[in-house]
């Protein structure tokens, strides 16, 4: 998550505060740099104060609705400006707390939001590949075998894990979450490990590393795939023993923690190659779970679409035949994540959306009489007797509705079985 402020020293408090609930969090100071470093990181939540220099937090949160939809915005505000939060509350905000932030209500916004989003909740999709998927992970959950899951970006490994987590006998306990490819490798034993006061240069205080903040619950180390050969050699020894040193510590501790990794990459080429340690690979490796690429998964793109959609009283028959049409063509290189973006994007520009509004589509033929398969043919199906219906009947306002002419949506409903 992301907390923006001007103060870095209630950033400070803020970041560490949520380090101690296991939490990963980032700062920025204003507007200008959160939307840079979202750009470049995956966010899951903002914490923004109201008043900051370039771009405040009002400014930031319009932004941040017209961009992310469904990110979750919590406003921090003085006591002086409660008229300004329900104003950021009726634009759309989350939440708001009054400064100094209170880790209870901060934190009870925080799971209330992620629980709507997390915890398999965007697990969606009918295919037997998918089935076949959820199936080993809900038959490796009650063991406490190490998993490596693994799949292409985007593809939803982190919610596997997370369901895997959930369903364990340390479902109690928390998850704690760490991105390999995010740590720098000078501060991987820190987070990892944790740190002492004094251990070096602004280590002003003790920090529990990752492994800590796990304890009896599950360590997820998220594209493991990008360790370097010394962030390797560190987590076989953990990996090994269990035991945890943090840096500027005299003696060792335990961590009692389940092992899941998650990578993108082919680790037993990367293993034949050099690159990944054979003995970690075995150690993580006990039972592989892969997560299908969307495009191995049937329709289950429109289920997800729907799913995304509905916050938002939306479906994908509420848009125009066409878009359905050249989304049941597009082989969704970007996955599950790419999904839930294209809802946003839909949800944003609202009925009246366009397939020229949707530019990754301006490469996918256009849909016509021809060259229509089953899956295309039904969703234009769908869409044409959703807009007949919501028009009364009237084929010309239905055709306006779809954005084609009357004669091409009698061309339709004559080819597709649907006229009286």
């Amino acid at each position: 998550m992301l907390v923006v402020d001007d103060d870095d020293a209630l950033c400070a408090v803020l970041v560490a505060m949520l380090a101690q609930e296991g939490l990963q969090a980032e700062s920025a100071s204003d507007g200008v740099e959160a939307l840079a470093r979202i750009e470049r990181v995956e966010v899951d939540a903002v914490v923004v104060d109201l008043r900051m220099p370039r771009m405040d937090g009002m400014a930031l949160l319009q932004r941040l609705r017209s961009e992310r939809p469904t990110l979750p915005v919590i406003i921090l505000t003085g006591e002086g400006d409660v008229p300004l939060a329900v104003e950021a509350m009726r634009a759309g905000a989350t939440d708001f707390l009054l400064k100094p932030a209170d880790r209870g209500q901060l934190l009870g916004i925080l799971r209330r939001e992620w629980a709507k989003h997390t915890d398999g909740a965007d697990l969606v999709g009918a295919s037997a590949a998918f089935a076949a998927a959820l199936a080993e992970a809900d038959r490796v959950a009650p063991t406490s075998a190490r998993v490596l899951v693994v799949g292409e970006t985007g593809s939803g490994k982190e919610l596997f894990a997370r369901r895997v987590h959930a369903s364990s006998p340390r479902r109690d306990h928390p998850l704690v979450a760490v991105n390999i490819a995010a740590v720098p490798e000078t501060l991987f034993e820190a987070e990892l490990f944790g740190h002492r006061r004094g251990a070096f240069t602004g280590a002003v205080g003790d920090k529990p590393g990752a492994a800590a903040r796990a304890h009896g619950g599950t360590l997820f180390l998220d594209e493991i795939g990008d360790a370097s050969p010394g962030a390797q050699a560190k987590l076989l020894r953990f990996a090994e023993t269990g035991e945890v040193r943090a840096l500027g510590a005299t003696h060792d501790a335990r961590a009692d923690v389940r092992l899941i990794t998650a990578t993108h990459r082919d680790l037993e080429a990367e293993v034949a190659a050099g690159r990944f340690r054979a003995d970690l690979f075995h150690r993580l490796s006990t039972v592989t779970l892969r997560v299908p690429a969307l495009r191995e998964r049937d329709d289950d793109w429109r289920l997800l679409l729907d799913h995304f959609l509905a916050p938002h009283q939306l479906e994908l028959d509420t848009f125009e035949g066409v878009i359905a049409g050249a989304l049941g063509n597009h082989d969704w290189p970007g996955n599950v994540r790419e999904v839930r973006t294209v809802a946003e994007r839909l949800a944003l520009l609202g009925t009246q959306a366009r397939r020229s509004d949707l530019p990754f589509l301006l490469g996918t033929p256009p849909v016509g009489p021809t060259g229509l398969g089953p899956q295309v043919e039904d969703a234009e199906r769908r869409a044409i007797r959703h807009a007949l219906a919501r028009c009364g009947g009237n084929k010309s306002a239905a055709a306006r509705h779809l954005g084609i002419s009357r004669r091409a949506l009698y061309d339709k409903l004559d080819r597709l079985g649907l006229q009286e």
